[in-house]
């Protein structure tokens, strides 16, 4: 699966998600990161995550591709502030 960052506002960001054998079959999520993180200033509440567009058919595996996502999210943002 592929994932990238589509859109970014003062208050969301949108990623899309498609497989490798079909990119025609998208996914977009969207948090509100920006919103907690910079213009709320906290640093421990978690951001809420919503399916903008696309089926969902297991959400166990949503689940885990969202922590993924967040993980990666986090860990870069810890090297470029350091």
């Amino acid at each position: 699966m592929w994932c990238e960052l589509t859109e970014t506002g003062q208050t969301f960001e949108k990623f899309t998600l498609w497989p490798k054998d079909n990119p025609y079959k998208t996914i977009v999520l969207q948090n509100n990161r920006p919103l907690i993180r910079k213009k709320l200033k906290l640093k421990t509440k978690p951001y809420s995550w919503k399916v903008v567009s696309g089926e969902i058919r297991d959400q166990r595996a949503l689940d885990e591709t969202i922590a993924l996502i967040e993980k990666y999210i986090e860990e870069n943002l810890r090297y470029r502030n350091a």
